[in-house]
């Protein structure tokens, strides 16, 4: 592995990353996932299908993080053609959107009663369509199919899924995962931090040493997606659970408010970050797909603020190069915090759905099917027990899925996401007004208030 030292025009130039070239970047939606890989051997058919439910039509909207996909030269049947004999026979019209498009058109059409049957969500999307009272709670249909249906879920997916409820948590289902990701992991170049005699840090004050260590080498500290509002959503909760934990929790409840001293220590060093020019220049115009994780790849910086998400563009899916460079790749929570769970994709079906069983059916096989079977083979963490990822002995499975496994499993786990998605996204924005210095720490957490206070009381 060659150095990452770089010449002073070379630190310049990567500093300096074209602003043109970003925002171009910056305008692609995140790419969908990629088609399964080979599994060990083909899923079999159930015994008998449901032929009380052929010629059922449903209609599913999508992004395309999970859709039918079609045969490959190492699987022998399409997902499509799996649903077909496992569902006896629902015919399904997808409907594939671009991810900024998806979130217009269902605000658009769910209110009106014009919308799909079955769509796929996270967070952001879903929690407002529960609010509205326009989705319908899968808890009884998930108990008549599973039993103790939430015991073969992961804690943290189940945590996440009963706050969309009742606010005690008791209340319905309204999503039913399929992946989850630790949103709040650093990625690292385990050869740069080798080179300089540097080690994963214990605490955030050594965190920062390194940053500086790095820049004074010439070496870039840290790359990541600055115009994507959802990073800065989730790295501001990544650190607030470093330097005042557990008090977004409490903000959230309203035990206490956003003008705190502890948040607006966390304001104060989420802005020292990019004043401190850790990050490349041009970073606030730089997607995470097609700015930030390439150069992470290129080795062109040390750190790439990322989490488990990222593993959509590894294993047999990417280039040789990018393959490769997994072999250096290692993560790390932010020093002194907690991972930040969430769920990456999920199913919900609408109020207006006129075949709720041939919907269910959908869900069904996406969730604990043999669509989810497919799925896991290839795309995020899976949320169900029953198929938790296994580790091939690569490199990346070491330095990446496994801690990742872990830490959902077994680690302490902190939410991603607040329970009210206009807060998420204020957060998210404040953060990047921040960073552009069009936001003081004190200006940022007064809007914030002001937003939970208006926005979010139930």
């Amino acid at each position: 592995m060659s150095s990452m030292k770089l010449s002073r025009r070379g630190f310049l130039r990567l500093m300096g990353v074209s602003t043109a070239v970003a925002v171009v970047a910056a305008c692609k939606p995140r790419p969908p996932a990629p088609g399964p890989a080979a599994t060990e051997k083909p899923v079999e058919a159930p015994v008998a299908a449901t032929e009380s439910l052929r010629g059922k039509k449903i209609t599913t909207w999508t992004w395309g993080g999970v859709r039918f996909w079609e045969r490959g030269d190492d699987q022998p049947i399409s997902t499509r053609e799996m649903f077909d004999e496992d569902s006896g026979g629902i015919e399904v019209e997808v409907v594939v959107y671009p991810y900024a498009d998806y979130l217009t058109a269902l605000k658009t059409a769910l209110p009106g009663g014009t919308g799909p049957d079955v769509f796929e969500v996270n967070w952001q999307v879903v929690q407002p369509y529960v609010s509205a009272d326009l989705l319908r709670p899968l808890d009884d249909l998930a108990s008549a199919t599973w039993g103790e249906w939430k015991d073969a879920f992961l804690k943290p997916v189940i945590d996440e899924i009963m706050r969309l409820g009742k606010e005690d948590g008791s209340g319905n289902a309204y999503m039913l995962a399929t992946n989850c990701d630790v949103a709040g992991y650093m990625w690292y170049n385990i050869p740069v931090f080798e080179e300089h005699g540097i080690s994963v840090p214990k605490d955030w004050a050594e965190f920062e040493s390194i940053c500086e260590e790095l820049k004074s080498v010439e070496v870039l500290p840290i790359v990541m997606g600055g115009k994507d509002q959802w990073q800065h959503q989730w790295w501001w909760l990544a650190l607030a659970e470093v330097l005042a934990p557990g008090k977004m929790a409490k903000v959230e409840e309203f035990e206490i408010s956003f003008v705190d001293d502890d948040l607006e220590r966390t304001a104060v060093t989420y802005k020292s970050m990019f004043d401190n020019h850790w990050f490349a220049e041009g970073t606030m115009g730089m997607d995470v797909w097609t700015g930030a994780m390439p150069l992470f790849w290129q080795s062109e910086a040390a750190m790439f603020m990322a989490g488990s998400w990222a593993i959509y563009w590894t294993g047999s899916f990417v280039s040789e190069e990018v393959n490769k460079a997994t072999e250096h790749m290692g993560c790390f929570l932010p020093p002194g915090g907690k991972g930040l769970s969430t769920v990456s994709t999920a199913w919900s079906m609408t109020q207006t759905a006129k075949e709720p069983e041939a919907a269910w059916e959908f869900i069904k096989f996406w969730v604990d099917g043999r669509g989810a079977e497919v799925v896991a083979t290839f795309t995020g963490l899976p949320a169900s027990k029953r198929l938790p990822p296994k580790s091939t002995g690569t490199p990346f499975d070491k330095n990446i899925i496994e801690p990742s496994i872990k830490q959902m499993f077994e680690g302490e786990n902190a939410f991603a996401n607040p329970r009210c998605a206009t807060l998420a996204e204020a957060i998210g924005n404040s953060c990047q007004g921040l960073a552009l210095g069009q936001l003081t720490p004190e200006q940022m957490l007064v809007d914030l208030q002001s937003v939970n206070d208006s926005q979010c009381k139930r």
